[in-house]
């Protein structure tokens, strides 16, 4: 079998698209395989990348509004990434930088975990032409704007539902294969919920509820809390991971430090256990998250905090009866006590959640074995995919 070098290319907009990026490196590097991790946006300029990155989470923690229209604008308008376009010209700017990187690397697969990306190795191999394999991974049960200016070999997408919304857009049937998004070994591995909570400091007996809100902690935190905890169900306690938002995590700790039963969290590596510990979860709907959350069988209340993609992934665990959400704080926390006394509705929750392809389907898993195996050549229908094994 041919030797594999494996360049992902991801954005800094969030961790969701690095989190995948890494959880098939992950995967790959177990096999043997030499996996390199880059920012795409990075070959055109550094400067270039955390200009994005800051305008990214910006606009996310602090105008959601504001960022959900650009995205449904974007969506409206196919063909703003279109050759020619501003958009395009600056993305286009990387393809020496990204050649000179995939010749001097040996590399003979691209992953894409992000559609930025995707569109600058369309451009790349239209001017320099590699005899290499490329992917796209969708990390959101969505179409992307700018899907229309990619052309990869393989595009792995986390359900058969978005599949015409892709072929709306451009991309090759032919090339359409089904893989649960990827995330990291550790949320397969078999944990015990008890001792889950005991290595976490938290009670077996009691309830737990565990809020979180992506890793920028955006959303309605500090008011879901206040609800909570005014009417807390006495069995329960709750866990506040706050990721990244360094303010919000000494905001809660100051205020709620006297209560034993709330416990405020900043960015952790330890989100697979305090999934596994973990009787009910609180978060906005990404796509990173809410895998997660499935491979667990952990059911879910979704934060609408940011539209844009999130929307298509809070409909699709809606629609499965994977998840409930509500329009204010205090019906969101409403529903959180409900749901936490009520162990039957929990059940079939977490029954659906096994059932559904986010669930039941080593991403990571899949499109590692695509990888070994090559993604030219073999259609979305000869595909199998990787069942968990927990």
């Amino acid at each position: 079998m041919e030797t594999k070098r494996v360049l992902l290319l991801t954005c800094p907009t969030g961790q969701g698209h690095n989190a995948a990026a890494a959880a098939i490196a992950e995967y790959l590097e177990a096999a043997g395989v030499l996996c390199s991790v880059c920012d795409a946006l990075a070959t055109i300029s550094p400067t270039c990348s955390r200009f994005i990155s800051w305008s990214h989470v910006t606009l996310y923690r602090h105008a959601p509004r504001l960022f959900d229209w650009g995205w449904q604008q974007s969506l409206r308008r196919v063909g703003m990434f279109s050759p020619g376009t501003g958009l395009y010209r600056l993305l286009a700017r990387s393809a020496g930088n990204l050649y000179a990187m995939i010749a001097e690397g040996g590399y003979t697969t691209v992953i894409c975990t992000h559609a930025l990306p995707a569109v600058m190795m369309t451009h790349l191999l239209s001017v320099h032409p590699l005899d290499i394999e490329t992917a796209f991974v969708a990390t959101d049960c969505t179409v992307y704007p700018s899907m229309e200016a990619t052309d990869m070999d393989t595009c792995f997408l986390p359900t058969p539902v978005v599949t015409q919304a892709y072929m709306e857009r451009g991309v090759r049937a032919a090339s359409i294969r089904y893989a649960s998004i990827p995330v990291a070994r550790q949320h397969f591995a078999e944990t015990d919920r008890g001792a889950a909570c005991r290595a976490l400091g938290l009670d077996p007996n009691r309830r737990q509820l565990l809020l979180m809100s992506g890793s920028m902690g955006c959303g309605p935190l500090a008011a879901l809390v206040r609800d909570l905890v005014a009417d807390r169900p006495p069995d329960s306690e709750i866990t506040v991971v706050c990721g990244t938002n360094r303010r919000l995590c000494q905001k809660l700790t100051r205020r709620y430090a006297s209560i034993s039963a709330l416990h405020i969290v900043g960015f952790t590596q330890e989100v697979p256990q305090y999934m596994a510990a973990a009787d009910l979860l609180l978060t906005k709907p990404g796509g990173i998250s809410m895998t997660e959350a499935a491979v667990h069988a952990l059911p879910m209340v979704l934060v609408a905090a940011v539209a844009g993609c999130e929307t298509d992934n809070c409909t699709y665990l809606l629609n499965r009866g994977a998840a409930v959400t509500a329009a204010t704080p205090s019906s969101l926390a409403a529903a959180c006590r409900r749901l936490l006394r009520d162990d039957t509705a929990r059940a079939h929750m977490a029954a659906a959640l096994r059932a559904d392809i986010l669930g039941s389907n080593d991403g990571a898993a899949t499109i590692g074995q695509a990888v070994l195996h090559g993604l030219k050549g073999e259609s979305h229908e000869t595909l199998k995919t990787a069942p968990l094994h927990r």
